[in-house]
């Protein structure tokens, strides 16, 4: 909130041109009226980094035209390569995604198994795309994995929903039954995508 100061209301402190011509002038004319009238002392760092932050967050939604990955699917060639949940698929083999639909990827990364694909990443917090060599292979995901513990205790992980996960936790559950040491089971979801 910013008050009146010395007898001046903000709003007429505020001249409608900056002094200089460039867009950084805007920047410091906005910071000086804000450290000068603001209600409260404010530390002029932190003003500085809250402008950039919005900076880069609109810069955030340039990005969106892309295919963001959710989650790697463990034990997938893009997982053993290297993907990372929040990527962002820029091309494929040189052809830009850019407002590619997930099925156009899809159908574009797909292909025989045994060759290979390049992947163009966008990786957040990085400046320069990351290429990454991709040798495709049919991919038949089990989305159960277990462990029983020493202590009676499952590690149960759920790794994705899809048409036969419901028949696989089935099977999975039945084996467990079979050991009568279990005590309790922790369930994980996590990073599970289609859920």
């Amino acid at each position: 909130m910013l008050r009146e100061r010395h007898g001046k209301s903000p709003s007429a402190a505020i001249p409608i041109e900056p002094v200089g011509t460039g867009e950084l002038d805007y920047l410091e004319l906005l910071l000086d009226v804000i450290e000068e009238y603001y209600v409260d002392e404010i530390d002029s760092d932190v003003l500085v980094e809250g402008a950039f932050r919005g900076v880069f967050d609109q810069l955030d939604q340039y990005k969106s035209d892309y295919i963001k990955v959710i989650s790697p699917i463990e034990d997938t060639p893009g997982a053993r390569a290297g993907i990372q949940t929040n990527d962002l698929i820029i091309a494929v083999d040189g052809q830009s995604l850019k407002g590619a639909t997930l099925e156009e990827a899809v159908e574009i990364m797909r292909g025989e198994a045994g060759t290979s694909l390049k992947l163009t990443i966008q990786r957040p917090g990085l400046a320069d795309t990351l290429i990454f060599e991709i040798v495709r292979e049919i991919i038949e995901v089990n989305p159960v994995k277990f462990e029983i513990r020493e202590d009676g205790i499952v590690n149960f992980r759920l790794k994705s929903f899809n048409e036969h996960s419901a028949k696989d936790v089935k099977a999975a559950l039945e084996e467990i039954k079979k050991d009568r040491n279990v005590k309790g089971m922790v369930i994980d979801l996590r990073n599970n995508p289609g859920g």
